[in-house]
């Protein structure tokens, strides 16, 4: 089956993948919708109409966390050190 594969960075402190470009690797196969080789005028209900899961490829690493993740962090750090009570 015809999947996609996503290039982008993989930030190492979460594990986060931050997609940058997205590419479509062909099957080749005639009975699969998203082939190029699958007839354009086929109506055929036997056909694959679903792609396989996408792929990852880190074409870039970073050992931090993600924006996400890091500002996730300040905030709560934040949080943790306004006094309570007052």
């Amino acid at each position: 089956m015809c999947h996609n594969i996503v290039e982008g960075r993989l930030y190492e402190g979460c594990g986060h993948f931050q997609a940058m470009n997205t590419e479509r690797c062909d099957c080749q196969t005639k009975n699969c919708v998203f082939s190029r080789t699958h007839p354009p005028s086929c109506v055929h209900r036997a056909c694959n109409r679903f792609m396989t899961v996408p792929q990852n490829r880190p074409i870039r690493q970073s050992p931090r966390e993600c924006p996400d993740c890091a500002e996730r962090q300040r905030a709560m750090g934040s949080v943790a050190s306004v006094p309570v009570g007052r």
